[in-house]
C-alpha cells in the first residue's frame, strides 16, 4: 500500500527532476538570442528562426516549452511575443537575469556541475577534474568564460548592492576600500548614498576592465581610486573599512586568512573589516528553511567551481586566526541567508 504521502512526494520529486530541464529551455533561449530576436514586437516563429539561425521546427517546439515557463506568449496562431518575465531575459534591461543565465547556462558550467559525483568521490573541485586547472587560474586562456563569470557576478551585485546599502551604517568610514569589488558595482551604490565618503576599487585589471563606466554612471568616479592588484598577496593600506563582499566563499580557509590578516595589517587605526556572505546554519542554529536551501545548495556549487559556504562560527574562527574579533552580525533585509559580518582588530 503506497504511503500517504507518496503522491506529494511524487510531485515534489517530478518537479525536481523537470527543473533541470526547465533551466535549460531558460540557457537555449538566452544563448540563441530568442529574447533579443522577438523584442517588443510580435514575431512569427520563421521569422524567429531566420533572426537567429535555427531550425523552424525545432524552434517552435522550444517556444512552446518557454510559454509554458511564461517566458513568451502566444498571440495567435504561429505569433510569439515576450511576456513580463521574459523581457528580464534582455540586455540592458534593469534587474535583467540575461548574464546569470548565460553564465550558469554556459557549457562549462554545465559540464562542471555534471562532475559533483567525481568531487564527491575524490574531494577535487569539479571545475578542475574537467578542465584541469584551478577555476580563477582558466580565466588566463579562456577570456569569453572570464567576461562571462564578470558579467554574471556584476548582474549579482547589482541586485544585492541596495539591500548591502540599507543593511549596514556606512557612514562611520571616511575611506572604504572594496576588495576584489570587481566593477565597483557594490562600492558605487554605497558611496552614492553616502556623499562625503571615498572609496578604493581594488581587483585584477579583468575585474576593473568595466568599472570606470559604472562609477561614472554612478555619480562617484571622482572619490574612488583604482588599485590593480592580487588581494591573496597584499591590499591598500589606509582604509577605514575593509569590504569583502561575496569574496572569501570562493576561497580556502588559509587563502582567507591571509586576506584578513591583510586587510587588518593594511587598515587606519580603529579600522574594521566587513564581509557580506551567505551563512550555513551552525548545528544549533534554527534558520529559514528557504534560507537553509540557498545556502546548502551555493555551498555545492562552490564546492564545484571554488571555495565554500561558512556558518558563523566559520567565519568567527577565520577572524580569530587572523587576529580579528567578529564584533556584530546583522541579517540583511529580505535575503535571510545573506548578513552583514563586521570583524575589529582584537
Amino acid at each position: 500500500m503506497p504511503h500517504e504521502d507518496s503522491p506529494g512526494a511524487a510531485e515534489e520529486f517530478g518537479s525536481l527532476l523537470f527543473s533541470v530541464l526547465s533551466f535549460r529551455v531558460y540557457a537555449t533561449a538566452v544563448r540563441l538570442g530568442i529574447p533579443e530576436a522577438i523584442g517588443e514586437e510580435v514575431r512569427t516563429g520563421a521569422e524567429i528562426a531566420a533572426a537567429t539561425g535555427t531550425d523552424e521546427p525545432a524552434l517552435q517546439r522550444l517556444l512552446r516549452a518557454l510559454a509554458g515557463q511564461r517566458l513568451v506568449e502566444s498571440r495567435g496562431e504561429d505569433a510569439w511575443a515576450l511576456t513580463g518575465s521574459g523581457r528580464q531575459l534582455l540586455p540592458g534591461v534593469p534587474g535583467s537575469a540575461r548574464d546569470m543565465v548565460l553564465f550558469y547556462g554556459d557549457p562549462l558550467t554545465w559540464q562542471t556541475f555534471g562532475a559533483l559525483e567525481a568531487t564527491v568521490r575524490t574531494g577535487r573541485t569539479a571545475f578542475t577534474e574537467v578542465t584541469g586547472s584551478a577555476f580563477f587560474d582558466h580565466f588566463a586562456a579562456d577570456d569569453v568564460y572570464a567576461r562571462r563569470y564578470h558579467a554574471a557576478m556584476r548582474a549579482g551585485s547589482q541586485m544585492l548592492a541596495p539591500l548591502v546599502v540599507h543593511g549596514y551604517t556606512w557612514d562611520k568610514a571616511a575611506t572604504i576600500v572594496d576588495v576584489g569589488g570587481g566593477d565597483g558595482t557594490t562600492l558605487a551604490a554605497v558611496l552614492a548614498a553616502h556623499p562625503t565618503a571615498r572609496g578604493t576599487l581594488f581587483d585584477t585589471a579583468e575585474a576593473l576592465r568595466d568599472s570606470t563606466g559604472v562609477l561614472e554612471a554612478a555619480g562617484v568616479a571622482d572619490r574612488v581610486e583604482l588599485v590593480t592588484g592580487d588581494f591573496r598577496t597584499s591590499v591598500p593600506e589606509g582604509g577605514d573599512l575593509y569590504l569583502l563582499k561575496n569574496v572569501l566563499h570562493e576561497w580556502d580557509d588559509e587563502d582567507c586568512v591571509h586576506v584578513l590578516r591583510s586587510c587588518a595589517a593594511a587598515a587606519a587605526p580603529g579600522g574594521s573589516v566587513v564581509v557580506v556572505a551567505s551563512l550555513l546554519p551552525d548545528a544549533e542554529e534554527r534558520m529559514d528553511p528557504a534560507a537553509t536551501m540557498y545556502a546548502v545548495v551555493s555551498d555545492i556549487q562552490l564546492m564545484c567551481l571554488s571555495g565554500k559556504e561558512r556558518s558563523r562560527s566559520g567565519y568567527r574562527e577565520l577572524f580569530e586566526r587572523a587576529g580579528l574579533t567578529l564584533s556584530e552580525v546583522r541579517p540583511l533585509p529580505f535575503l535571510p541567508n545573506y548578513h552583514v559580518l563586521v570583524a575589529t582588530a582584537a
